[in-house]
């Protein structure tokens, strides 16, 4: 199972890429909408990361708490990831 930190990582990373910014600039407490992040982005970064590290992501934890840090506490709270 992954840990937190390495979800938080990959996250980040896909983030930033797609949307051709530095990693200084992404806030994990901000909105994903804040970046321009459309539904259908989050849901492909969503099945990606359960490709990438094996585990399965109810996209709608994408929308119910629509950040970074949000969506890596519902997932370790859920089971999904290890805490660190």
């Amino acid at each position: 199972m992954p840990t937190r930190t390495e979800a938080s990582e990959w996250m980040t990373g896909y983030i930033v890429s797609a949307l051709d910014m530095q990693r200084a600039d992404f806030s994990p407490d901000a909105r994903f909408d804040s970046y321009g992040l459309d539904s259908a982005e989050l849901v492909i970064m969503a099945g990606i990361l359960e490709e990438q590290f094996e585990i399965e992501i109810d996209p709608e934890v994408l929308f119910e708490t629509p950040t970074l840090n949000g969506v890596l506490d519902n997932l370790v709270a859920g089971g999904v990831l290890q805490p660190h």
